[in-house]
């Protein structure tokens, strides 16, 4: 999953990968930035990101999902991870197992995996108090061929649906 919260700004030389952390810590250490308004990203991580970005529009509107469900089934993984998480982690079949089924009663539904609905609730993206998101939050989940998206009042996540598989010839 690729998490996006938005900012407005330019950058200089085009797009720029950057480690969150450090740009997290500018936006709270100089929330306007220098004296031109400038923040600092760090250091370039050129090789940390080695995937295709998503398309910038022409996405497709599937359904608005209520932002409690959203909550709901992250709470749920929460427990289900603390029962089967072993010494390397949460099992990567947790993550990847479809959560929720949009446009479900149709030929072409769209699946939902654990690990985008735990980047999208963990990252703060959907607004909460106590673990209940405000009457009515919704977060929309579209498509573009092979994208997913999801967004919340306070971010989008990504999630690309196809995977190339090397499978033994037999």
């Amino acid at each position: 999953a690729l998490v996006v919260r938005g900012l407005g700004g330019d950058c200089p030389g085009g797009d720029v990968v950057a480690g969150a952390d450090h740009l997290l810590t500018e936006l709270d250490v100089l929330p306007r930035g220098d004296i031109d308004g400038r923040i600092d990203p760090g250091m370039p991580l050129l090789s940390a990101w080695q995937g295709l970005l998503p398309p910038t529009d022409g996405f497709q509107p599937v359904e608005d999902v209520p932002a409690q469900v959203l909550l709901d089934l992250t709470r749920s993984g929460r427990e289900a991870a603390r029962e089967n998480a072993g010494p390397a982690g949460l099992p990567p079949s947790l993550l990847d197992q479809v959560a929720l089924t949009v446009r479900a009663d149709t030929a072409h539904p769209v699946g939902v995996d654990m690990r985008t609905v735990f980047s999208m609730v963990m990252c703060g993206f959907v607004p909460e108090k106590a673990g209940s998101a405000p009457e009515g939050e919704p977060v929309r989940v579209s498509e573009r061929g092979a994208w997913l998206r999801l967004d919340a009042r306070y971010g989008t996540v990504f999630r690309r649906t196809d995977s190339l598989t090397l499978e033994p010839l037999r």
